[in-house]
């Protein structure tokens, strides 16, 4: 079928809609909350996290830290093949990143963090994960 050069483009976008204005707002708000530099992101700094920190272990997590130089808190996250299956891996990892927002600000700045889950196929709520989280932070702090 032959198409004018002048409808070319609009069959192919007639299906597809710009996303919302409230999704695009809800996106950058959860951005700004959880920005790349409250991430560790690099293999060196996971390397780096795991030779020079301490660790102490929770009821469900463990958590490696280490009080760096850093401008602000950081947070890593590290689950093996081992607890379970993709989706139960990034549950895991989903459930974490919201018990490090709700605790961000009783965090000291200069702290990086790890965090593994203690035991495979363990399904874990996010209060599950916040006292134990809020639990080894104040271990930490001591």
């Amino acid at each position: 079928m032959w198409i004018s050069q002048e409808n070319e483009n609009s069959q192919g976008q007639a299906g597809r809609e710009a996303p919302s204005q409230a999704r695009a707002q809800t996106l950058d708000r959860l951005k700004r909350k959880f920005p790349k530099s409250a991430r560790i992101l690099k293999k060196k700094d996971y390397y780096i996290l795991s030779k020079s920190s301490s660790r102490l272990l929770g009821n469900f997590i463990i958590v490696d830290y280490r009080l760096g130089s850093a401008k602000a808190a950081r947070l890593g996250i590290t689950v093996s093949r081992k607890y379970g299956r993709a989706h139960m891996r990034n549950r895991f990892k989903r459930v974490v990143r919201e018990a490090y927002r709700h605790c961000y600000f009783e965090i000291p700045s200069n702290l990086e963090i790890n965090v593994s889950p203690r035991m495979p196929y363990c399904i874990l709520s996010k209060e599950i994960v916040l006292t134990d989280l809020r639990l080894l932070i104040s271990k930490i702090m001591l």
